[in-house]
């Protein structure tokens, strides 16, 4: 059986998600603005803030999980 998966959307740009990824929570509080900490973000709005803070972000620092 076959279920259909109901897309998260990114808090910030309302784009569906369909890549699922990951980051230690340290860095998470680190980048991410209060309004957005308990919210799902897409990982290019992700890096847009980081860069906006001057956080470096390492490949290795985000774990990819899969598309959906």
């Amino acid at each position: 059986m076959r279920l259909n998966w109901e897309y998260e959307t990114c808090a910030c740009c309302t784009r569906e998600q369909r890549l699922s990824w990951g980051v230690h929570n340290s860095l998470w509080e680190r980048v991410v603005i209060e309004y957005y900490k308990n919210k799902v973000l897409c990982l290019e709005c992700f890096l847009r803030i980081a860069d906006d803070k001057n956080i470096h972000i390492d490949i290795d620092d985000i774990t990819f999980y899969g598309l959906i």
